[in-house]
């Protein structure tokens, strides 16, 4: 991390130039250290500021650490005027500005029955997945290249309306003239696999609140679904961005800003019999972005939507394919390829 913030804090000209041309260039990660010589920020200099877009309105997150499950600093809203963000908040009587190249401000403190004030100027992290354009190693399945999708059917049984962009290599959930469309799936099944793919969530954000409408879809192997939505921002839920849905939340919520490429690396093993029986639920691993999320989870009950049928009663030892969802909102992935697991 400090490395990281060190570097970051070089290039922080350029990642300004390249952010100004987003839809929201305020949205990010921004982190580094107060300058603190006394006191408890002597003792925890790191500071981290999340911003994502609700609707008119901008959320900033004040944490020590993004990527832990910790308590917030603080938490509040605030508006855009003339490219940049002026706040203040009585936590710790923080104040400053948010641009597209990071945030400035001053911490005012009490120390020894004495007020003091800290300032702290934290560069925009440019982050990206270790993984991301990660290539095939030999041996590995191509489910898709960007050239083409004849590795994929439509689960409806109808010709597949999915956008192929082989300029930008990747492939688009979309609806076909009469606004219908339907879930693609692998005409190839597999039992244990390994699995890298890349997604992009479009920006939705003038939809309002992080919910299941913004940048919704989801990887599935058979039945089982590691969700796909735009959660940067949130609290990384059962039913959020790498969660086993609805069964078990990311461990930490790793999601990058809408219309940036993320990465998924999930290792999956399917339901094992022995004797006619069940005798292993599937197992799942799942890096996100670089982050272990899910860390060899047992699945013991389905991820449907409906309560009602997350049972696994009659769940066997069986080969399935891997679907990618249409929820209605255009979701991109690329780069998708197998390693397949015998045992």
């Amino acid at each position: 991390m400090k490395k990281s913030v060190l570097i970051l804090g070089a290039i922080s000209m350029f990642a300004a130039t390249l952010f100004g041309a987003q839809k929201n260039p305020l949205v990010g990660e921004y982190c580094g250290k107060v300058e603190a010589q006394k006191g408890y920020f002597n003792d925890n200099p790191e500071i981290c500021f999340r911003v994502h877009k609700e609707g008119s309105d901008y959320k900033i997150d004040i944490q020590r650490d993004l990527w832990r499950r910790a308590a917030y600093y603080a938490r509040f809203s605030a508006k855009e005027v003339d490219g940049k963000i002026e706040f203040q908040n009585p936590w710790h009587k923080i104040s400053g500005v948010i641009t597209p190249e990071g945030v400035e401000g001053v911490i005012y403190d009490t120390v020894d029955k004495q007020e003091v004030s800290y300032n702290f100027k934290l560069p925009r992290l440019d982050r990206k997945s270790p993984t991301l354009g990660a290539k095939p190693p030999k041996g590995a399945v191509v489910l898709f290249d960007g050239t083409n999708l004849n590795a994929w059917r439509a689960t409806n049984g109808k010709p597949r309306v999915w956008k192929l962009n082989r300029v930008e290599k990747s492939v688009q959930a979309a609806k076909d003239s009469e606004g219908r469309s339907s879930d693609i799936e692998t005409k190839r099944k597999f039992k244990n696999l390994k699995l890298h793919i890349e997604f992009m969530n479009p920006d939705q954000s003038e939809k309002g609140a992080m919910n299941q409408s913004r940048g919704n879809s989801g990887v599935f192997f058979g039945r089982f679904e590691v969700q796909v939505l735009d959660s940067f921002g949130s609290e990384g839920g059962w039913d959020e961005c790498g969660a086993l849905y609805k069964f078990m939340p990311p461990q930490v919520n790793a999601s990058l800003p809408p219309e940036n490429w993320q990465t998924y690396d999930i290792t999956f093993y399917g339901a094992k019999d022995k004797n006619g029986k069940l005798d292993k639920y599937p197992r799942a691993t799942v890096v996100h972005n670089g982050f272990i999320i899910q860390n060899d989870i047992e699945v013991k009950e389905g991820t449907e939507w409906l309560s009602k049928n997350r049972h696994l009663k009659n769940l066997r030892e069986h080969e399935f394919p891997i679907k990618l969802q249409f929820h209605g909102d255009p979701v991109k992935f690329r780069n998708i390829w197998v390693e397949e697991i015998k045992e």
